[in-house]
């Protein structure tokens, strides 16, 4: 109530879910946290009490895994990513026995491994990470962004809750899961293209440069009308002692890749015509520079 004796509109009082969730990783792959509760990426507004977690390796992790027990609701909507829209991407919703649901959002097309209907345990295979419905390249990408509910609908107010494993979970942090693996999924890691005289992936054009700790390289590409998907494949030597992050920017400004993403192929699906520019930046290096190549496919 205000001094003036004007009271505000009445509010929902949000109370923490006392339940115990386990991290939606499955367990012995390693994740990082790259966005907690009340992160300024997007977790705001009915989003406010989100987790997003990103696999360290796509070549073998990315299993997303159900947080606790209960009834599967599977949404995979042929979605990939949109960043004009707020879409939540291929879902996987869990009704769970006491009226709270689990939400699972951007996974890849075509990896679900549970149908709706299904009844699934804590740390039961669900789907392959993925980069579907709206996402951001650096700081997002390929990432599970979980989130609980006291209602179906995904886009419902999230409500707090903590994960049992990793109390002290924040951003940054690189967790595992304890919790055994119940069945598997379906990697799908999109290696670099092997081409041949009856592939239909042209050779595009290829440049070999190095750089610097935090030192920059950039070139652009163009992308003519009618391309089906581009694929940026990097190559660099000594991968233990040195790492560089690669970034697609399309000709409206939409950035792609990213710390989280791999870096040895970007592939975008039906990518906009015009001038794409790909930038590297050197991010662990020993004294010596990092040598590296770089080739640009269009495919047809």
């Amino acid at each position: 109530m205000n001094s003036d004796g004007t009271q505000s509109p009445p509010a929902r009082l949000l109370i923490e879910s006392d339940k115990g969730y386990s991290l939606p990783i499955a367990g012995g792959e390693q994740w990082i946290i790259t966005q907690g509760p009340y992160g300024g990426t997007s977790h705001w507004g009915r989003s406010l009490h989100a987790w997003d977690l990103a696999p360290i390796s796509l070549r073998t992790g990315g299993c997303v895994v159900a947080m606790r027990a209960g009834i599967v609701h599977a949404f995979d909507r042929g979605e990939r990513q949109n960043s004009f829209g707020r879409s939540f991407g291929n879902l996987i919703t869990i009704q769970h026995d006491d009226g709270e649901f689990s939400h699972y959002s951007h996974l890849r097309t075509g990896t679900f491994v549970v149908k709706t209907g299904q009844r699934v345990e804590a740390g039961q295979a669900l789907a392959t990470v993925g980069n579907s419905g709206h996402t951001l390249g650096a700081g997002g990408g390929y990432h599970v962004h979980s989130h609980v509910t006291r209602g179906f609908a995904a886009a419902n107010q999230s409500i707090p809750f903590t994960f049992t494993n990793i109390p002290d979970a924040a951003k940054g942090k690189l967790v595992t899961n304890p919790l055994p693996l119940i069945g598997s999924c379906a990697i799908q890691y999109d290696g670099p293209v092997q081409t041949s005289q009856t592939s239909k992936v042209p050779q595009g054009p290829r440049w070999t440069a190095k750089v610097g700790l935090t030192e920059w390289w950039t070139q652009t590409i163009h992308v003519p009308k009618g391309v089906r998907a581009l694929d940026i494949l990097t190559a660099w030597t000594n991968k233990t002692e040195q790492k560089v992050d690669v970034y697609l920017t399309s000709p409206s400004g939409y950035q792609y890749g990213g710390p989280y993403e791999n870096a040895e192929r970007l592939r975008v699906e039906q990518p906009e015509s015009g001038n794409w520019r790909i930038s590297i930046q050197g991010v662990k290096a020993s004294s010596d520079a990092i040598e590296f190549e770089v080739r640009g496919n269009l495919a047809r």
